[in-house]
């Protein structure tokens, strides 16, 4: 499981809510990330929208948690707030990345140091391969077109930070498939 420097599980607690660190003169925040996966026609694929135009922007469901809000629970409730998928649960923490934002003078906004919370979740509900769902109750003009991402796809046109959420997945993955294999006793032992 990779985890961002000097974090322990100790640690996830005290990162739950927003501050500000005074020491780096950052916002550090935790945000996280429920990625769904699915097997179709003999590929894993991954629960990803694209941003209304003129962004278009491939994306993946990320949201902050909290104040004192348990991760999990953020990654169930953002997964419900970002596709109306209700009925999922939890498998498994897929890992913890580090995002730095740097200051912008154009808003004012200072720099921050965000910690992604990587999960992946899954649903028995049957998932269609395409949908609109509503970017936010507030902007209900703002939509969101969901779709399958299948994991072999060329992935050089998606932003740095989502790529690295992609290569944790890819990693996760592949772990889980030789695990299986070694249950199924393919892999000997």
């Amino acid at each position: 499981m990779l985890q961002a420097p000097g974090m322990t599980n100790e640690s996830v607690r005290d990162l739950s809510c927003p501050h500000h660190d005074k020491t780096h003169h950052m916002i550090t925040t935790v945000k996280v990330v429920s990625c769904l996966l699915r097997e179709h026609n003999a590929a894993t694929q991954l629960l990803a929208f694209l941003n209304p135009p003129p962004l278009e922007d491939f994306q993946l469901p990320i949201g902050p948690a909290k104040n004192t809000e348990n991760l999990e629970v953020a990654a169930l409730r953002h997964l419900l707030d970002a596709t109306g998928i209700g009925r999922a649960k939890i498998m498994a923490r897929v890992g913890t990345l580090e995002v730095i934002r740097p200051a912008d003078p154009l808003t004012g906004s200072p720099p921050e140091r965000q910690f992604w919370k990587v999960y992946h979740v899954d649903t028995q509900d049957e998932i269609p391969e395409t949908w609109d769902h509503p970017a936010d109750s507030r902007q209900p003009d703002k939509v969101l077109r969901y779709f399958w991402h299948d994991l072999r796809a060329d992935e050089s046109h998606i932003a740095p930070q989502i790529r690295s959420v992609l290569k944790l997945i890819h990693n996760y993955n592949l772990v889980q498939s030789v695990r299986k294999n070694q249950r199924m006793g393919e892999w000997g032992n």
